[in-house]
This record gives structure tokens, C-alpha cells and sequence, in this order.
């Protein structure tokens, strides 16, 4: 270990176990923002455009896509939280990490608990807390530290609708010469191809009846291309430039600007209930990103059942998935599915 990693560890230590918080969202929850997500991701599931649907339901109006959640508390493009937030910096522990010599920063892994629904008119804030560090490792993104946070979301009422266990990597770019790295065969057609399945009818694959561990759940194709990662940044309301700028990305050693985290996350959802059929949720979503996802690519989400149970008339379906593109797994996790 040398200088300044042992310089690193030692301020990002310092900060290890301190609750930061709250950070409050700008807006309450609105049907403005959730239309622009599903039509950013094609989700056509009714609880969240459908408020008869949804009421029917029990809610008392649309519910927001559970992979939203983050995004309502997401800072401003100039970085800053609302009035009665939190003064300190919520992920601080990144920042000292910048300061010695890691500038780049990615969510690289999600251990979520969707506990309760977040319905329009909701209004969310949230606490995060650092709780470990690695020393330094090297990635195909570049050599840094992985910092694991839990993250707590909480409504007006402050009843507790989210929880995460969520791994970020601090790093320093990789050197990759001139010619920028690996070199993928892409499709140039599809780099600037807007998303189109929204428009489309979605077509609720069949689940059958039967949940026995190894049935397929099927499969999703996201073609990706710089306006839906584009999109489905600004739907998600993340504004890192790495995220819509490739100048940017490669500034970090990145060919070009890739998906993040919450579109990842955005993108499981859609499939899984596509699969589980209109008015199912998800509950819990644990995943880890493999490799980026770049214009061109073309991910294919598969999955299969693990197991299912019966609770009070409910059927839980534990599922396991992957999402991958021709570099290899964009994304490798776990899901349970409530099915109604």
C-alpha cells in the first residue's frame, strides 16, 4: 500500500459508521416524472400510469416504479439539496476519496428492500451511512476502493419505504492508450436510435401456473444506444456526466458513456413484471454490474425461478437473472416478485 492510499483509507475510515441525513426530495412524487420514466423504460405496467387500476389495488392513486425510488431524493444538476436537508455532503466518503486522487465514481452493486409503495403525492427524504471500505483493487473501469453504504428512505410520515445496501467504487481511470481500449464490434446504426418499444403494445409473456425451481421467465431485449441511456439518466434524475457526455466518459478511461446503476435497476423491474403480468411487484432486487453497457450494445435480460410460497393468498417468486451483452454479464442478480 502506498503513500497515498494509506492517506486515503485513513480519512475515509474517519468517516466510517456516521449517519448523514436527512436529505429532502425537491418535489413531492408526481405523475409528471413517473410518465417519463415508463416512457423512458417501456413500462407498461398499470400501477403506474392507471390510477383506477392501482385504486382497485388499494393505493389511493398511481404508485411510483419501486427502481424510482432513489431518484426522487436525488440532488439538483447543480448538486444541491432543498432547504432543511442536511448540510454535510450525504456521500462525503466519495469526495474524500476525490480528493486523493479517485476522482470517478459508479454503483457498481444493490442489496434493495422495497418495504412500502411510494404513491403519487408522497414526499421522501433519506439518511445514508458508510459502513466498509476495501483496501485498493483494480477493475476493468480503473484501480480505486469500494465503499459500501446503507441507505434509508423515508415518506412523510417517516414510515420507512426503502432500504439498500449499496456498493460504490471510488476509482482512478485506467491508462488505455490511443486507441482507446478494447474494441467492440457495435452497430452504428443504433447509436443514436431513439427508444421506440414504448410506443408499441406490450405483449405480458405467459407465466403459466406452474413455479417449479428452473422454469424460464423469459427474455428482454434492450437494444441500447446514447439517447436511452441518455433518457433513463434524466429519467432517473441522475445527472453524472459520464452518463451523457462522452467527453466525460473518457476522461475516466471510458470508449464512451455507458448506463447507470438506476437504469440497470429500472430495466430488471420492467422485465420481471412483464413476466409476472400486470398489477405484479417487486419486493427485493439484489444485483451486482459486470461489465458496462455502451451505445451499440444490445443487452438480453433471461432469468428462472429459484423457488415460490403462499402467503395470506399471495404468491412470492423468488427468481434469479442476467442481463447480457456481447462483452459478457452487464448484470447478475436475484429478485422476489409478488404476484397478485
Amino acid at each position: 500500500m502506498n503513500k497515498q492510499d494509506t492517506s486515503a483509507m485513513a480519512a475515509v475510515q474517519a468517516v466510517i459508521g456516521r449517519r448523514y441525513g436527512p436529505y429532502l426530495s425537491w418535489h413531492p412524487v408526481s405523475a409528471a416524472m413517473i410518465w417519463q420514466w415508463v416512457v423512458a423504460f417501456g413500462d407498461r405496467n398499470p400501477f403506474f400510469s392507471d390510477a383506477e387500476f392501482a385504486r382497485s389495488a388499494g393505493h389511493r392513486d398511481i404508485v411510483s416504479p419501486p427502481a424510482m425510488v432513489q431518484g426522487w431524493c436525488l440532488p439538483s444538476i447543480s448538486r444541491q439539496y432543498p432547504p432543511g436537508s442536511a448540510k454535510e455532503r450525504p456521500y462525503e466518503v466519495l469526495d474524500i476519496l476525490t480528493r486523493h486522487g479517485f476522482p470517478g465514481n459508479v454503483a457498481v452493486s444493490y442489496d434493495q428492500q422495497f418495504l412500502q409503495p411510494v404513491e403519487l403525492g408522497d414526499d421522501l427524504h433519506y439518511f445514508v451511512e458508510p459502513i466498509n471500505v476495501t483496501d485498493e483493487k483494480t477493475t476493468r473501469l480503473g484501480t480505486g476502493h469500494f465503499i459500501t453504504c446503507l441507505e434509508e428512505y423515508r415518506n412523510q410520515d417517516h414510515v420507512v419505504v426503502y432500504e439498500s445496501r449499496t456498493t460504490y467504487f471510488g476509482f482512478k481511470g485506467l491508462d488505455l492508450g490511443s486507441d482507446g481500449g478494447e474494441q467492440v464490434e457495435r452497430d452504428p446504426g443504433a447509436i443514436l436510435r431513439p427508444p421506440d418499444d414504448y410506443e408499441a403494445e406490450v405483449e405480458w409473456r405467459d407465466r403459466g401456473s406452474s413455479f417449479e425451481p428452473g422454469a424460464s421467465i423469459g427474455e428482454l431485449h434492450i437494444p441500447v444506444t446514447s439517447s436511452r441511456i441518455a433518457a433513463c439518466a434524466l429519467a432517473s434524475r441522475d445527472w453524472m456526466p459520464m452518463h451523457h457526455s462522452r467527453e466525460s466518459a473518457m476522461g475516466q478511461g471510458q470508449p464512451d458513456i455507458f448506463m447507470n446503476i438506476l437504469t440497470t435497476g429500472g430495466f430488471v423491474g420492467r422485465f420481471l413484471t412483464d413476466w409476472a403480468g400486470p398489477g405484479s411487484t417487486v419486493s427485493s432486487v439484489k444485483f451486482a454490474l459486470g461489465v458496462p453497457n455502451y451505445p451499440g450494445d444490445h443487452m438480453i435480460l433471461s432469468g428462472r425461478v429459484e423457488d415460490s410460497r403462499e402467503e395470506n393468498g399471495v404468491t412470492h417468486v423468488k427468481v434469479g437473472y442476467q442481463g447480457q451483452n456481447k462483452l459478457g454479464p452487464h448484470v447478475t442478480g436475484s429478485a422476489e416478485v409478488v404476484l397478485r
